[in-house]
């Protein structure tokens, strides 16, 4: 009785403020106390860099993106703000994880993002839209573009006294493929003054610079995509991520209704 006290309140710490995970199902004291181990090797894949091989090559070849446990750690990770120490989870940079996952097994990424990227709440998406920065691939590009429908409000906090219009996730979004665009020169040094929609940018504003870039995407994106390297054309090729896959998550993306919250499901 005692343990399973235990295990209940180790779940309800797990859970934290998000409540993502039910508390009837069976599962969940067990995959929160498991998931314990995985907060540390977050901690570690967040404080090393990507040329630590022992780590690197344990995502690369031993990461398992179907085990319940690391979903269940890596699902109540992104759902908890950002803070400056250590949450509940015992997660201390939860970006810096993913955007190690994301470089070093980028098709694993992907591949876990299309079966739960629509089940993460709209802060969980803008944080793992982040990471796409950070992968050259040409996948990346198109799940930036696919991410841009999604109208969702990201909750933020704003201490200036200016008016400001929340950050939604498809603005996210539009920043992070313009500074891709950017990085490799393909986006026109004239227009790098609509590089980055801020929270001050009125919506009327948002939707001249969704236009602009949408004209440009549909003229140059052919050029562009060919130009890069392929995750779906990779020699050996991926044992996860398969065109079935890409164009799963790339579907699930367009199809992201306009909710606040989203239950985090297995």
């Amino acid at each position: 009785m005692l343990l399973r006290l235990i295990l209940l309140v180790a779940c309800v710490q797990a859970l934290g403020a998000s409540a993502f995970f039910s508390l009837l199902d069976p599962r969940a004291a067990q995959l929160a106390a498991a998931a314990r181990v995985w907060n540390m090797r977050f901690n570690t894949m967040g404080a090393v860099g990507t040329n630590d091989r022992l780590v690197a090559a344990f995502v690369r070849n031993d990461l398992n993106i179907n085990d319940p446990v690391f979903t269940y750690a890596m699902g109540c990770a992104l759902h908890e703000p950002y803070t400056e120490k250590p949450p509940r989870n015992g997660i201390s940079n939860i970006f810096a994880t993913v955007v190690f996952v994301a470089r070093v097994a980028p098709d694993k990424w992907l591949a876990w993002l299309a079966q739960y990227y629509d089940k993460l709440d709209p802060r969980a998406r803008a944080t793992v839209l982040g990471t796409l920065r950070y992968m050259p691939c040409a996948e990346s590009y198109l799940v930036l573009q696919a991410a841009l429908h999604d109208q969702n409000e990201v909750p933020m906090e704003v201490t200036n006294p200016i008016p400001y219009w929340p950050l939604r996730v498809g603005d996210i979004a539009y920043s992070w493929l313009c500074l891709k665009l950017t990085e490799h020169g393909d986006w026109p040094p004239a227009f790098d003054r609509w590089n980055v929609i801020s929270p001050t940018h009125p919506i009327a504003n948002r939707d001249e610079m969704f236009a602009r870039l949408a004209a440009f995407w549909c003229t140059n994106s052919p050029a562009i995509l060919t130009n890069l390297p392929h995750l779906l054309q990779a020699t050996p090729p991926s044992t996860v991520l398969t065109p079935v896959t890409m164009d799963a998550l790339l579907d699930r993306m367009h199809r992201i209704p306009l909710v606040t919250n989203v239950p985090f499901v297995f």
